[in-house]
C-alpha cells in the first residue's frame, strides 16, 4: 500500500514557533498556548508539505506509548519510510 509519503525531516525550531498541540488544546489566545516549539517535522505528502511543531512536553507525549514504551520520532520516521519494521 503506498503512503504517498515523498521525504520527512526533523528539524530544531526556530524562537518565536509555538507547538501545534499546545495551540489545538488551550487556544491561540491562552499563554499555555503560546508554547515555544523545540521540534519541528516537515513532511510532503500527495505534493502538500505538512509542518508540525512539538514543545518538549507534547514531543515527550507523542512518542511515548500507552504502555510507556518510547517510539522516537527519528524511529516513527524511519518506520514511515519503510527502512524499519515494527517488532511486534
Amino acid at each position: 500500500m503506498e503512503s504517498g509519503i515523498i521525504s520527512m525531516a526533523i528539524t530544531r525550531t526556530p524562537r518565536g514557533t509555538y507547538c501545534d498541540y499546545c495551540k489545538m488544546h488551550w487556544g491561540v489566545n491562552d499563554p499555555r498556548g503560546q508554547e515555544q516549539a523545540v521540534w519541528s517535522i516537515r513532511s510532503e505528502r500527495y505534493g502538500k508539505v505538512i509542518n508540525r511543531h512539538y514543545c518538549y512536553m507534547c514531543a515527550k507525549y507523542v512518542q511515548t506509548w500507552w504502555d510507556g514504551t518510547l517510539w522516537s520520532f527519528k524511529e516513527q520516521l524511519e518506520y514511515t519510510e519503510g527502512s524499519m519494521r515494527l517488532d511486534v
